[in-house]
């Protein structure tokens, strides 16, 4: 399992990101900002998955299992301080560095959200 292309749109918050899995999940993925309401829908290749679905937790499954083994005791401790603000401007490199992770952590929160509503 691997997650590349991690980035973030300037709409507000849209992440995008590749996931290479043989467990069927491999795709493109949109989470979309949450300026066009909430909850945040996920899309695989432009196909909105269903709310609280077996997909969604089988996404948020694996990659949580990616993170955990992606982290290291540096690129955490970048993570834990980006939790703690409000904006991302002229960061120093371990925070810099720590970004990626950062958004496919909110990724896994908001899919993880959902699943425990339901």
């Amino acid at each position: 399992m691997n997650v590349t292309a991690i980035e973030i749109l300037r709409d507000g918050g849209t992440i995008r990101f590749r996931v290479e899995s043989d467990k069927g999940l491999s795709g493109h993925y949109r989470l979309q900002t949450p300026f066009k309401g909430v909850p945040r829908p996920i899309f695989r290749n432009e196909v909105q998955l269903d709310f609280g679905s077996a997909d969604e937790s089988r996404l948020a499954s694996v990659l949580k299992d990616w993170l955990d083994e992606t982290l290291t005791v540096e690129s955490k401790r970048g993570l834990d301080k980006l939790g703690e603000l409000q904006e991302f401007r002229n960061l120093p490199e371990q925070r810099s560095a720590a970004l990626p992770l950062y958004r496919i952590q909110t990724v896994i929160e908001c899919l993880v959200q959902r699943q425990s509503t339901d």
